[in-house]
């Protein structure tokens, strides 16, 4: 291996470089990037020891360095790679490309992946069509910072972010472990997936998800968020589990379509959103978020109110007279549930639907504890359509479905507006499509 030290400037990738591969080098010490390459394509970076010592045990830039690669223009670049030999440990990376790879790699890690670096950056990507990740675990990436997406049509699946290797240890909030999608003046960001149609593509956040600058339609799916890999560790999150400061036409779960040679075939997509000490999902700006199927429990406490779902202002936002309210998300208005009786076959929920006129789809959630003001949605139990004809502001719904559920156990509900057209002919107000409401209040099972 050759080792690169204590210089002024790191590795240089001129525009003669293009198609170059860097392999087991141990890169250190040097006051700006590691490696520094810009204008060319088809770099190849793998098998290296970049800001961190020989035997990738301790960090080895300068303090508050991010020991990093910086990669600006080009396309179709490969930081790290599926086999074990492949992985880099890089104490952060900066990736300005399109149709680039970033898989398999420790970032801000020592090679056990078990000991994270002090000042450590995390990984910013910028541009299009890049791949962070992979559906098989050799090309997870383990990055102890945060994550920060600009441009569009990223690909981001399998990482554990702000946790050790083992997926279930969280990293701690000194170095961050959150995605952040955000626009800035060069780079417009939408269309931005995190997860995707499968749990494989699903990733691990341990600090949450975090859209503003108004960014629009990406989709947030089959990820864990605020707990560990296992489904089950909470990861301590401080903040909120995913914030919309501002954006639109985002969706968050849902049920994603899978094209296949024997046609197309749909998969629930939802997110396990938990233990998070804000809310499970907040927005403050936008509308035409869809927030579907997921499980979102064990969120906030008595700062927050546990909602799993909250649109501003904070704190359960009452229903009002045909919903002609505005805010974010239109400040949909939730269903209102009378009653959950249970069979030894099924469960029946009745109750009412007030808004304007047109279609919702209503979804019912189990929980096994509820409070008063706590209110979010555990495990999906179905989804009903309900339709709110002209001037009548108000449908009541009955919603029967073969789960049965235990006594003890609690029912709530969300509705979200649909495309303003039913066998009703057409609606006004197709800005109102895809906005999802709080939850429900929470209404025990009687029967069982």
């Amino acid at each position: 291996m050759v080792v690169l030290s204590r210089n002024c400037d790191g590795l240089r990738l001129s525009q003669s470089a293009g198609g170059s591969t860097v392999r087991g080098l141990i890169i250190n010490g040097f006051f700006r990037n590691q490696i520094y390459a810009v204008g060319i394509n088809n770099v190849t970076i793998e098998g290296c020891y970049i800001g961190t010592n020989a035997s990738g045990t301790l960090a080895a830039f300068p303090l508050f360095q991010w020991g990093r690669v910086y990669i600006e223009g080009g396309s179709h670049h490969l930081i790290g790679g599926s086999a074990a030999s492949s992985r880099n440990l890089i104490g952060g990376l900066e990736l300005r490309s399109d149709h680039s790879k970033v898989e398999g790699n420790y970032i801000g890690l020592d090679a056990s992946g078990t000991i994270p670096f002090d000042y450590a950056g995390g990984l910013a990507i910028f541009g299009s069509y890049n791949t962070i990740g992979g559906t098989s675990p050799g090309r997870r990436n383990v990055i102890a910072g945060n994550l920060l997406i600009f441009g569009h049509h990223h690909h981001v699946q399998g990482n554990y972010i702000g946790t050790l290797a083992d997926g279930i240890t969280s990293v701690g909030s000194f170095n961050g472990g959150g995605v952040a999608i955000e626009p800035n003046d060069i780079f417009p960001t939408f269309k931005n997936y995190i997860g995707g149609a499968t749990p494989a593509t699903g990733n691990v956040i341990s600090r949450g998800i975090f859209l503003k600058g108004g960014t629009t339609y990406n989709v947030i799916r089959n990820n864990f968020v605020g707990v560990g890999a296992d489904g089950a560790t909470n990861l301590d999150n401080p903040g909120e589990g995913i914030y919309i400061l501002n954006g639109s036409k985002n969706i968050i779960g849902g049920i994603a379509k899978i094209n296949a040679d024997g046609g197309a075939f749909y998969l629930p997509a939802g997110n396990t959103i938990a233990f998070n000490a804000g809310r499970g999902v907040r927005i403050d700006q936008g509308s035409g978020n869809l927030i579907s199927r997921n499980s979102i429990y064990g969120n906030g406490g008595s700062r927050t109110g546990g909602l799993g779902i909250d649109l501003a202002p904070l704190g359960v936002t009452p229903n009002d007279d045909c919903d002609t309210d505005n805010g974010p998300n239109k400040l949909q208005n939730f269903p209102i549930i009378f009653s959950a009786v249970s069979s030894a076959s099924s469960t029946t929920i009745n109750g009412v639907m007030l808004s304007r006129e047109g279609e919702y789809e209503l979804e019912f959630f189990a929980n096994s504890s509820c409070g008063t003001s706590n209110r979010q949605g555990q495990t999906f139990i179905g989804s009903k359509e309900v339709i709110i004809i002209e001037r009548s502001c108000s449908a009541q719904f009955t919603a029967t479905f073969n789960t049965p559920l235990g006594l003890g156990i609690f029912v709530t509900a969300t509705a979200t507006s649909k495309l303003q057209t039913s066998k009703l002919g057409t609606l006004p107000g197709a800005g109102w499509r895809n906005n999802t409401s709080e939850f429900s209040q929470c209404v025990t099972v009687f029967g069982g």
